[in-house]
């Protein structure tokens, strides 16, 4: 889903879907400022957790946001701002 915010960036909802701890692994570690110090290690009983319900259910869902920002530059016309 997209909506237009009244500050005129986009804001984008959506489901991110893992279906195997291997590939939440990787995303954590590519986009470290959503996960910040992420390790196996220190998260190791919470991944068994999503293993387990990875195999009972087939999959684990979340939330995405993605913003988009659209600028223009003002343009001068007959003495003011457009």
């Amino acid at each position: 889903m997209t909506r237009r915010n009244c500050s005129g960036y986009y804001v984008r909802t959506g489901y991110i879907i893992f279906y195997d701890v291997g590939a939440f692994v990787w995303f954590a570690h590519i986009i470290e400022w959503e996960f910040p110090d992420f390790s196996v290690d220190k998260c190791f009983e919470r991944l068994l957790k999503m293993q387990e319900m990875i195999e009972r259910e087939g999959r684990i869902e979340g939330t995405i946001h993605r913003y988009l920002i659209v600028a223009r530059k003002s343009q001068v016309q007959n003495g003011g701002i457009r």
